[in-house]
């Protein structure tokens, strides 16, 4: 029998370690070594190495990542997150130079848990440009080249509550 609780646990620590700390090391713990990403994103190598190479790369674009954990829920074995995120891109990302957008994105993540450890894991994401960028799209400024382009009383830097 599956313990939900400790499943639910499980994926709390992982949240915390990996998308709040950034401690790229606790994929190991969390990860079995044949986890399988769904979409396996091209280029990353399989397991928790790829996982890592993903998060470091992420970690470097987005430095400054805030990352919520809205809910999470357990039903056997699989743990299903709704979570949200924002950042600004200040590094490169996947050879694209930082270009100072402010972003948030939210997601659900379903992983599916065995022998203490994740082994699947399935992901749903969609990035929302913020009110002061739907404004310079909508208004036909385009896009704000960099986070300067935008009145500072426009950005809102406090982070998002409601952690669980």
């Amino acid at each position: 029998m599956w313990d939900e609780e400790k499943n639910k646990a499980l994926v709390r620590w992982w949240w915390e370690e990996v998308w709040v700390k950034g401690n790229v090391n606790a994929m190991d713990e969390f990860m079995a070594p044949n986890y399988v990403d769904h979409p396996n994103l091209p280029g990353l190598s399989p397991g928790p190495e790829g996982m890592k190479q993903a998060l470091s790369t992420y970690r470097t674009a987005f430095p400054e990542l805030q990352a919520t954990l809205d809910d999470i829920f357990a039903a056997g074995d699989r743990v299903a997150l709704r979570w949200s995120a924002r950042d600004t891109h200040l590094g490169d990302w996947l050879g694209v130079p930082s270009t100072g957008h402010h972003f948030t994105m939210s997601g659900i993540t379903i992983y599916r848990i065995a022998e203490g450890k994740a082994v699947e894991g399935w992901n749903s994401i969609e990035v929302n440009p913020t009110e002061e960028e739907k404004r310079w799209f909508t208004e036909g400024g385009g896009w704000p080249r960099r986070s300067g382009d935008i009145p500072a009383i426009e950005c809102d830097p406090s982070p998002r509550s409601g952690t669980s």
